[in-house]
Formats: structure tokens, C-alpha cells, sequence
């Protein structure tokens, strides 16, 4: 399965813009996944100035309509553009439609992601590699990761895959002089994306491990394995259902996985 075929990505480009029903219903459910992680700030242990929350989160929803217009307008120039998703809301014509299948498999691959980063956290802590607990929460407010998972899926796909992705592939293509994407330049774009989306998990690494090489080095491959899962997805479904698999690895990562290793007593020497 090439990852320009038979999907969304061998949609042929259509007129340009960011489809407005599209772009406001994304900034909507992006808003949403802002509001929920509001209860776990409040609930949290450290204080929180309520201007600098409100800046952090201006600045994010301007960033999230950004990547959004980006996603839309250069999405249709580059043979994408959520035609699917387009139809979805408009009732009109699609190229693609969601099956039981492409829904099967999107969850499938985010448990498979889960159940791997899970296990390689556990495994870090078990060997003492974390000086911290890397679920100090989950049994006390579980209800606290299902919002942060929600969440993250959601602004974390849309920053990283249909704002970044879709910006790599359209300058890659100018780059290279094509009319339309190859799957080289739509591979490289991904890998590229998933490299940003792994940057971007450092500092939530750092509050539990110091930054060596080898620490790194996990994180990265880690999360730019998973973004290359994502990213795929998104190119060949869509946007809604890598948000899907996102937030199914999540929920693995956050809940189910440490659940698991703390019923069999295998919370490991970072447990409290």
C-alpha cells in the first residue's frame, strides 16, 4: 500500500482554498480539545497563573488555525486537502469514503504504537533509567490522561500533520519541480514532520529523565516511529482518523499500559 494511492492522497487537486466548513468545524474540535485539558491545569498541584494561561492558550489556537488554513489551501494544491472530509460536511461528492476497515485499522496500528512505547517506558524504568514515576497519577485521576490523550490527538495531529506534513509536501514538490507529489517527496515530508513531532516530546522527557544521548535517542525514535504511523494515516485517510489512532495510542500509553504492569507489580524502580 503506497502511501500516495488508493487514499487520500491520490485525490486529484481541486480548486484552491481552505474550504471554510472545514476550516471552522477543525478550529471548533481543536477549541474543544483545548477546553478539556483546562480541568486537569486547574486540579494541578502548581500553582497557575491564569494570564499566562490564557496567552499560552491564544497562542496556541492562533498556531492551530495557522497550520488548519495551511492544511486546507495547500492540502487541494498538493492532491489532498480532505476532500473526504470535505463531503463529510458539505454533503456533497468524495473521492473517499471512511469504512469499517480504514476505522479497524487506524485503532489497530494506534494499540500496536501504544503497547510499544508503553513497554519501552516500562522497560526504561525498571532498569532505573527515570528518576521519576512516568505514571505517578493514572490510579488516582485516570480521568486526567483520557482528557490529555483526547486532547494531544487532536492539536497534536493538526500542528504536525495537517499543518507541518502537508507544508513539507507542498515545498518539497515546488522544490523538485513536480505537478503533483511523488511518493519519495510525501515519505520524506512525513519523516520530516515525525522528526518535529519527536523534537517536541523532549521537554516532557526531561521532567522525568535527564537529557543524556541514549535518553535522546529514545525519545526520537520513539515518537518519530509513532509520527510516521500517524502520517501515513493522515496522507491515506485523513486527518480524523490519525487523530483517531493518535489518541487510541495514548489511551494505551497513559492508562492501559501502566494498569497492566502495576497489577502484575512491575511498576519499576521509579515507582513510588
Amino acid at each position: 500500500m503506497g502511501i500516495g494511492t488508493n487514499g487520500v492522497g491520490s485525490h486529484t487537486a481541486g480548486s484552491e482554498g481552505p474550504g471554510w466548513i472545514v476550516f471552522w468545524n477543525l478550529l471548533a474540535l481543536n477549541f474543544l480539545a483545548l477546553l478539556a485539558i483546562l480541568p486537569v491545569a486547574f486540579t494541578s498541584t502548581e500553582p497557575i497563573a491564569l494570564g499566562t494561561l490564557a496567552v499560552d492558550a491564544a497562542v496556541g489556537m492562533l498556531l492551530t488555525g495557522i497550520a488548519i488554513f495551511c492544511g486546507l489551501s495547500l492540502g487541494r494544491r498538493v492532491g489532498h486537502g480532505e476532500p473526504h472530509l470535505r463531503a463529510w460536511l458539505t454533503g456533497g461528492p468524495g473521492t473517499v469514503r471512511w469504512s469499517q476497515a480504514s476505522l479497524s485499522q487506524a485503532l489497530g496500528l494506534g494499540i500496536g504504537v501504544g503497547v510499544l512505547a508503553g513497554t519501552a517506558l516500562w522497560m526504561m524504568s525498571s532498569y532505573g533509567l527515570l528518576r521519576a514515576d512516568p505514571w505517578p497519577e493514572v490510579r488516582k485521576f485516570p480521568w486526567k490522561e483520557v482528557l490529555l490523550s483526547l486532547s494531544a490527538g487532536i492539536r497534536e495531529e493538526t500542528l504536525f500533520r495537517l499543518g507541518g506534513m502537508t507544508l513539507l509536501v507542498w515545498t518539497g514538490m515546488k522544490l523538485s519541480g513536480q505537478s503533483q507529489p511523488g511518493p519519495r517527496t510525501i515519505w520524506v515530508a512525513n519523516l520530516l514532520a515525525a522528526f518535529l513531532f519527536g523534537l517536541a516530546h523532549l521537554p516532557a522527557a526531561a521532567a522525568l529523565v535527564p537529557l543524556t544521548g541514549a535518553i535522546i535517542a529514545a525519545v526520537l525514535i520513539l515518537n518519530v516511529g509513532a509520527g510516521l504511523v500517524f502520517g501515513w494515516l493522515y496522507w491515506r485517510y485523513g486527518i480524523l482518523l490519525s487523530m483517531a489512532s493518535h489518541i487510541c495510542a495514548d489511551l494505551v500509553l497513559h492508562i492501559l499500559v501502566p494498569l497492566v504492569v502495576r497489577s502484575i507489580g512491575g511498576g519499576g524502580s521509579a515507582a513510588p
